[in-house]
């Protein structure tokens, strides 16, 4: 991996990205596979480890309206939350070698009306990133946090942004 050219089409299509004030890229699902695939490895198995859902719950978040050109409060109804497991097996030995959590839930931003399944997808992508970035020792490399930062995407590995992880 250390003689890989990020910068070379091995990277070229939406597979990292940069957000300024942050050290290490983020590691999109292109990404992710890519590196999987040049590890022999895949997702074995996805489990939810725990799932929350509160259809009663309800929260107030901010967005920005586009007609007034301001800042506004709106009202989220109905809470969900899901923590998946995702197993990676060596696709030559049949062995599973990592497995990792990743959770989502609606009171993100930007994920406050998503359905159910939009959040359980979510939470499956990060635990198979996170999965793929320790078992192929590129965590010193890239983040899947990006959540944690400040900020907005600035490149995405020479393609237009879609959705971080």
């Amino acid at each position: 991996i250390k003689e890989c050219d990020w910068s070379s089409d091995v990277c070229s299509y939406d597979l990292y990205g940069t957000v300024p004030g942050i050290p290490k890229p983020f590691l999109q699902l292109p990404g992710g596979q890519k590196l999987g695939a040049l590890f022999s490895l895949v997702a074995d198995d996805f489990v939810i480890v725990d799932k929350i859902v509160d259809f009663d719950r309800t929260w107030e978040y901010q967005t920005y309206d586009k007609a007034t050109e301001k800042i506004v409060t709106k009202t989220a109804h109905g809470y969900r939350e899901y923590t998946v497991k995702c197993f990676l097996k060596d696709k030559i030995t049949g062995e599973r070698v990592m497995a990792m959590l990743g959770s989502c839930n609606s009171m993100e931003r930007g994920r406050e009306l998503s359905p159910a399944n939009s959040i359980l997808k979510m939470a499956e992508k990060r635990a198979y990133l996170s999965a793929i970035l320790y078992a192929t020792f590129t965590s010193g490399r890239f983040t899947v946090d990006i959540e944690d930062y400040k900020g907005e995407p600035s490149e995405i590995g020479r393609a237009s942004c879609r959705e971080s992880v």
